[in-house]
């Protein structure tokens, strides 16, 4: 029995050195083998054996726990980063976190990061662009829902991008432009229309559209850029406005008085009534202006029109035709009265209220105004030969002395075209004649210089022809 213990004990002196968990499976493992030899297993030994195989499932278990919770801490840490960029947060770097075995998922995710980083930054640059860009520019949908605005766009609309942002383009278009108010032109030509703000104003721009496309039907719309042209609109409708009105007096000017004439000959040759021009010449004007100055003058034809027009009805038409000459249009006269007698009387009445003294630093300046008349269609059918016979009859008058009225005869174009060709300087003598050079503006008070020698008599009974005879 001494042998037989002893050798067991020789058997079992190697195991010594083994972790105690170790030692209880071998414990286990030789158990057979020992019961097989004594035929019967201690309770002693049994518990051994017990208690190494529960502390081999103890550390196993700590071990397999040790590494769940880094995994699970490295699953933690990795949603977590997905969950930043899908916020748009793009600077946690995960490359260098202690992932274990997700450390290849982290690089993955880590160049997913980098590689959303550049594209963001190439957004927002182009965002960047977009913003400081001074033209308003609204980017839409296929079916022209606005989808996104600059902050031109904002400003020039009164409302936010948030606001803008689902609302369809063309309700932002005037209701008057709407039907030629188009997205996408193939000529990308610059067109102009009108937008309405949030206050409800009319805001005249200047726009071109493009059509953006893209393989995918979502990307697919337009962009517009448009730009506010309030101040170009000013400034044109500042150049037509001197274009058609003097500036002194704010009455047309002859062109546009012309132009004036013209449409009211129309309007009274469909109307079948008459009308009626007077052309006023200021007497002495140019006295008035080398004696008390060109702000004299200046204030004399601005109250000169200011009279006109406290008389005149408003459906009659007031200009500037020259320096010192004004025309007026009286219109849509009844034929089956007097005309003549009534323009007369009207013309008389613009001549006594023009007379009424006017006060000029500490002055009193006194206005007197020369009249000629020509009724529409008696003296002229058109502009030309109303305006020429009613300067006909104001020449008349102005020989007659200040503040005279002639009504337009057909004997005054002989007199007219006499006045034309002396101011013209196109008197000649016949072959053969003595040659006698024109200095003055009227024939009855004109000098002449006769062989060196000055002369001034009345020259019209000589002329004949168009030609000076002595």
């Amino acid at each position: 029995m001494l042998g037989s213990s002893e050798g067991r004990k020789t058997r079992m002196q190697p195991r010594k050195s083994l972790h105690p968990a170790a030692a209880g499976l071998a414990v286990a493992a030789a158990s057979p083998a020992l019961a097989a030899d004594s035929g019967a297993v201690t309770p002693v030994v049994l518990l051994a054996v017990l208690l190494g195989l529960l502390v081999a499932l103890v550390v196993l278990a700590l071990v397999l726990r040790t590494r769940l919770t880094r995994s699970q801490r490295a699953i933690s840490d990795l949603t977590g980063a997905v969950e930043r960029l899908t916020q748009g947060d793009l600077s946690l770097d995960i490359s260098g976190a202690d992932m274990g075995d997700a450390a290849a998922l982290a690089e993955a995710l880590d160049r997913l990061r980098l590689s959303l980083r550049t594209t963001a930054s190439s957004r927002d640059y182009l965002s960047q662009v977009i913003a400081s860009i001074s033209d308003a520019v609204v980017l839409t949908r296929i079916d022209g829902t606005i989808t996104r605005a600059n902050p031109a766009a904002e400003r020039l609309l009164g409302q936010g991008a948030a606001d803008l942002r689902g609302q369809a383009l063309a309700d932002l278009v005037a209701e008057s432009q709407r039907a030629s108010f188009t997205l996408g032109d193939t000529k990308s030509r610059t067109r102009e229309t009108s937008l309405v703000n949030v206050a409800g104003e009319e805001v005249p721009v200047s726009y071109t559209g493009a059509e953006i496309t893209a393989d995918e039907p979502a990307l697919r719309g337009y962009v517009i850029t448009a730009r506010n042209i309030s101040e170009r609109k000013v400034a044109e409708q500042r150049i037509r406005y001197l274009a058609r009105i003097d500036s002194l007096t704010k009455v047309p000017n002859r062109m546009q008085f012309q132009h004036l004439l013209q449409r009211a000959i129309a309007r009274a040759r469909r109307g079948d009534h008459r009308l009626a021009l007077i052309y006023l010449d200021v007497d002495k004007f140019k006295e008035i202006n080398d004696t008390f100055g060109h702000t004299a003058g200046d204030l004399c034809l601005e109250t000169l029109t200011d009279r006109l027009r406290s008389i005149l009805p408003d459906s009659s038409v007031i200009g500037r035709l020259a320096g010192d000459e004004f025309g007026v249009i009286l219109d849509n006269l009844d034929p089956a009265r007097n005309l003549r007698a009534e323009v007369v009387a009207t013309t008389r009445l613009l001549q006594e209220t023009i007379t009424e003294p006017l006060q000029y630093q500490g002055h009193q300046l006194y206005l007197s105004t020369s009249a000629g008349i020509a009724l529409y269609p008696t003296d002229g059918n058109n502009v030309i030969d109303l305006i020429r016979n009613a300067d006909a009859a104001l020449y008349r008058a102005k020989r007659q002395g200040g503040g005279a009225l002639e009504v337009y005869h057909p004997d005054m174009n002989a007199a007219a075209v006499e006045r034309r060709t002396v101011r013209g300087g196109s008197w000649i003598t016949r072959p053969g004649r003595q040659r006698v050079s024109f200095r003055g503006r009227d024939p009855e008070d004109a000098r002449f210089s006769f062989f060196g020698m000055r002369v001034a008599r009345d020259l019209r009974p000589c002329l004949r022809e168009g030609q000076l005879v002595l």
